[in-house]
């Protein structure tokens, strides 16, 4: 699941019988036959964006913050972060 269709995506809604689309500049990912809400369908556009943004967080966070914190609250974003990386990619 990892190889995702790169973003960015965008929700596209419909005037149609479908309540709209999330498309990619390389064509269609999926489309709704009703609308869980245009903020459900936005929140799944940007999911390629937040994936790579929370990656990039994680990523350069590790090392920054174990080194100069080492409260339990930041231990607990850090694993909620990986938790939702692995999710994203399909390895949870």
């Amino acid at each position: 699941m990892s190889k995702h269709t790169k973003g960015p995506w965008t929700y596209e809604p419909s005037d149609s019988n479908l309540a709209g689309a999330i498309t990619a500049k390389t064509g269609w990912i999926c489309d709704f036959d009703t609308d869980p809400s245009p903020e459900n369908a936005c929140l799944i556009a940007a999911a390629p964006e937040l994936l790579e943004a929370l990656e990039r967080i994680h990523k350069h966070a590790k090392g920054f913050f174990l080194l100069n914190h080492t409260g339990i609250e930041f231990n607990q974003w850090f694993e909620q972060a990986q938790k939702a990386i692995a999710k994203a990619k399909g390895e949870a």
